[in-house]
């Protein structure tokens, strides 16, 4: 599948253009947002709102967020060994070992970042919060998986892998959760005050 002449033109003109940035400003940035997908960054992150929400007696969506986590990382995984697309032989900026396809960064910021906005969407109805939250949520997402092509260990089509698996598998589990144990999600306040 990775052969594809299609994909491999979708790549290289992905590469070319992500090039185009200037190295010396944008190198350091781009190392930073890529530590936001970490695995070890996710795990703290998990951590971190899990004790939040459990403090506030929020057990269903504590469950959620560790349940999407774990699941995007083992679909994730899975995927990158059953496809074993090495990657790409350019001067990474970053080391980065293992295979390819999908971004595993990609995948976790899209299944951390967007589990973290449904919840924020439980927690408030203030419709100003919803939407400074989904702008964050939907940057960072964003601003990682560009930041893997720009560092040279991700294909564009890796990235786009990781961050279409992951809305899938949110959506999924977003759609089962709602069904057998999420309360309904509250409406955003008409105005906020």
């Amino acid at each position: 599948m990775t052969k594809q002449p299609w994909l491999k033109a979708l790549d290289q003109a992905g590469h070319q253009l992500i090039l185009t940035l200037p190295h010396p400003q944008t190198t350091p940035f781009a190392k930073i947002i890529t530590q936001l997908g970490q695995q070890q960054w996710t795990v703290v992150l998990v951590l971190i709102f899990g004790i939040l929400l459990i403090s506030r007696q929020q057990i269903p969506l504590c469950v959620f967020l560790i349940q999407n986590v774990l699941l995007g990382s083992l679909l994730n995984l899975g995927v990158k060994l059953i496809i074993q697309r090495p990657r790409p032989d350019l001067q990474q900026l970053v080391h980065q070992g293992g295979y390819s396809f999908p971004s595993g960064h990609s995948a976790n910021s899209l299944m951390l970042y967007g589990t973290l906005l449904i919840i924020t969407y439980y927690l408030t109805q203030s419709a100003l919060t919803r939407k400074l939250t989904t702008i964050l949520a939907v940057s960072l997402i964003l601003l990682i998986g560009l930041s893997r092509i720009y560092l040279q260990v991700h294909y564009p089509s890796d990235v786009l892998g990781g961050w279409s698996s992951a809305l899938g598998n949110l959506g999924l589990c977003y759609w089962l959760s709602a069904r057998f144990y999420l309360p309904a999600l509250p409406p955003a306040a008409p105005r906020d005050a």
